[in-house]
């Protein structure tokens, strides 16, 4: 997920993304700067493919105010 708000917190980033299902494990890099916001991307990770399949199936996704995308990043084989 890329273009997250920077006062975001990792609470509000994963409420809104367990609306889609049920999330097995996220990541949600903190600001390398400052340690207490996030860097602005984050990865998520659902139990379920049909969680992920809503989620991309909704073209827009807002937190605070602000467009976020999601893609899918295919493991490294």
């Amino acid at each position: 997920v890329g273009g997250i708000p920077l006062q975001a917190s990792t609470t509000e980033f994963i409420e809104y993304f367990s609306s889609f299902g049920k999330v097995k494990n996220f990541l949600l890099p903190p600001d390398p700067k400052n340690r207490k916001s996030n860097c602005g991307y984050g990865f998520i990770n659902y139990r379920d493919p049909e969680s992920l399949r809503n989620v991309l199936a909704q073209p827009h996704h807002v937190m605070r105010a602000k467009e976020v995308r999601s893609s899918v990043r295919h493991p490294n084989r």
